[in-house]
Order: structure tokens, then C-alpha cells, then sequence
């Protein structure tokens, strides 16, 4: 599920036209990834500039799920964290390009979970999500 949703949220972001959708979108990825590092115990630290495009580690990580769930290959330790190193390294990068602090990125992702999910996560209202509260948010 959470290399579905980095995969997603890249792909969003390709479509992105406006800051505000910009830090949504950025929230949303980093949220997934923190998620995949807390599921897979994943140390995060960066490594530096951009090398390969963010589509690359994330298409990494999702054939590792992949060999993991089809063919219960372990995982390569080494190589899943390189892969979260380097989206995040992606991330912090097309942030400074887009002049957005990581904080703000954060500080609203945060805002906007709270929204879509007042007492906890349900199924429910991840697929019936109300953009238009939603977009109060990145709106302020």
C-alpha cells in the first residue's frame, strides 16, 4: 500500500500547477514514506542531489514489495534503504527548487489529515474525501 501511494503521489505532482497543490501532494509522499520506513524499520537520512528520478526508487521499492509478495524473496536491506534515501533526498530537493520549506510541507499535510480524518483513519473517508474543506488548508 505505501509504495502505491508514493507512486501515486509522484504522479500527482506531474500534474501540479500551482504551489499550493505543490505542498499537498509533497505531504502526501512524504507521508507514505515515512510510513514505509516505519512498517520496513528504515533508518532515513539524506544523501545529497538528485540522481535519478523519483519514479526510478519508487518503481525500486515497489519491485521489492513485489518480489517480497509473490515469490517471498526477502528483502535487501541495503538496497530498500538506499531507495528511501534517495526519494527522500528527491523530495527535500524538489522543495528547495520549488522555494517550499519542508515545514510548511509538514505543518499542512498535518492540517489536512486532521480534516479528512477528525477521529481516526477509516477506509471510508480516504475514498470520500471533501477536496473542498480539504483545500481550505493550502488556501490560508
Amino acid at each position: 500500500h505505501m509504495c502505491l501511494g508514493i507512486i501515486s503521489e509522484i504522479a500527482e505532482v506531474e500534474e501540479v500547477l500551482s504551489k499550493e497543490k505543490f505542498i499537498d501532494e509533497k505531504g502526501d509522499e512524504f507521508w507514505y514514506l515515512s510510513n514505509y520506513c516505519n512498517i520496513h524499520n528504515i533508518d532515513p537520512y539524506l544523501l545529497g542531489a538528485k540522481d535519478k528520478t523519483s519514479f526510478y526508487w519508487a518503481a525500486k521499492l515497489v519491485d521489492m514489495d513485489k518480489k517480497k509478495l509473490a515469490y517471498n524473496k526477502p528483502y535487501n536491506k541495503e538496497n530498500q534503504s538506499e531507495a528511501v534515501q534517495k526519494l527522500i533526498s528527491n523530495l527535500v530537493y524538489d522543495s528547495i527548487k520549488n522555494h517550499v520549506s519542508i515545514d510548511e510541507i509538514f505543518e499542512k499535510n498535518i492540517q489536512k489529515l486532521y480534516i479528512r480524518f477528525p477521529d481516526k483513519f477509516e477506509a471510508n473517508l480516504a475514498i470520500n474525501k471533501d477536496e473542498s474543506k480539504e483545500a481550505v488548508v493550502f488556501n490560508k
